[in-house]
């Protein structure tokens, strides 16, 4: 007796199909996906510049107006850096000698958001102040996206 193998090649053509199809469905939303943080990374990339120049503005001026727009502005970032996946509230690190250590990122930045409003509001504060409080701030909003 003779056994067909002309039905056995169409059954492993169409699992072929099948897997083929999966892969391109994953290949797109891969393609997708790193198209999506590339967007994401260059809207906070766009943001931390205009938050350098307010910052610029603000360490020159003093002004009340230039503290809220780089307030708003620092929050707006930190709205999007959440938004877009980054869990940045709390992350679990480990010293050097085997001890947990927790970080909690965005609080740092809120409290050094109250440091530079009390700076500005003393105008006795020197610029060098303040312009050190606006570094730190830039330091901490760039360790929460890279």
């Amino acid at each position: 007796m003779k056994i067909s193998t002309d039905l056995r090649t169409n059954v492993d053509n169409a699992r072929m199909d099948t897997r083929s199809a999966s892969a391109a469905t994953t290949a797109f939303g891969e393609i997708m996906q790193r198209h999506s943080s590339k967007l994401h990374t260059q809207q906070l990339q766009l943001l931390m510049k205009d938050i350098e120049l307010v910052g610029d503005r603000l360490g020159n001026s003093r002004s009340f107006q230039d503290l809220a727009k780089y307030k708003t502005l620092v929050k707006r970032f930190m709205e999007e850096a959440v938004e877009f996946g980054m869990e940045l509230n709390q992350s679990h690190h480990w010293t050097n000698d085997g001890q947990s250590r927790h970080l909690q990122v965005v609080k740092q930045v809120d409290e050094a958001l109250l440091g530079l409003t009390e700076k500005v509001m003393s105008q006795e504060e020197s610029r060098i102040n303040i312009l050190s409080s606006i570094g730190e701030i830039k330091g901490l909003l760039i360790n929460l996206y890279m």
